[in-house]
């Protein structure tokens, strides 16, 4: 299966449960939600999240709140946290105790799935991804350095800083640094893209491990 929040007459976004095999719309859901920006699935396939804005739930208004669904029932199940900002990308650790949720014009959100507690993560950052296992973060900052922090006390491990020699892959990046991070599935590299470039970056000894350019198209 697969879910996305898609708008058919915006601003407002109907939310859509569509079969992979068949292509076939299995549940859509337009009256509840006057706009559901960002979904996730959960990694047992039991249950998605979304992300709702300006909406009606159990009698009060909730501004941006985070709910889970029954994958089943298309049922809501419960209100697992509401943040400020309005929230499109929503990221699960691999055994699903932690969500990440990234907030336009707000910290970034680091919540505990089964209590609903917040973590911000530090402002300076922006483009937040997390590692497979939950236990590191990954940002960009203001000079385009990808930061890498420790999920638990949200500090700093590691720093890719922006070559600034003359190297080939220094005049790739020394215009407005690395752009977005991605962890690899196995947890030990970051990856980084920027304007058709990538590169692979090991997180322990922070030695470059690979990279190619010629990408067209924009980061996304």
């Amino acid at each position: 299966r697969l879910v996305s929040s898609a708008p058919e007459d915006y601003p407002r976004a109907a939310l859509h449960v569509w079969s992979v095999a068949t292509g076939e719309a299995l549940f859509i859901d337009k009256a509840k939600l006057q706009s559901c920006i960002g979904v996730a699935w959960h990694p047992d396939g039991k249950s998605f999240v979304t992300s709702l804005s300006h909406i009606e739930f159990d009698g009060r208004s909730a501004g941006y709140s985070l709910d889970s669904w029954d994958a089943e029932t298309f049922r809501q199940q419960r209100r697992i946290a509401t943040v400020q900002g309005t929230t499109k990308s929503l990221m699960f650790s691999a055994d699903g105790q932690k969500l990440l949720a990234n907030t336009s014009g707000w910290p970034a959100n680091l919540i505990d799935y089964r209590s609903g507690q917040l973590r911000q993560v530090p402002n300076t950052l922006h483009s937040i991804v997390m590692s497979p296992d939950g236990s590191r973060l990954a940002g960009t900052d203001k000079e385009g350095n990808i930061v890498i922090l420790d999920s638990k006390s949200m500090t700093e491990v590691r720093r890719f800083l922006v070559p600034r020699n003359d190297e080939k892959i220094g005049r790739v990046f020394r215009t407005d640094g690395f752009g977005r991070a991605f962890f690899h599935p196995q947890g030990d590299s970051v990856f980084t893209f920027k304007s058709g470039f990538w590169s692979r970056w090991n997180l322990d000894t922070g030695e470059l491990l690979q990279w190619q350019s010629g990408f067209g198209g924009q980061d996304s």
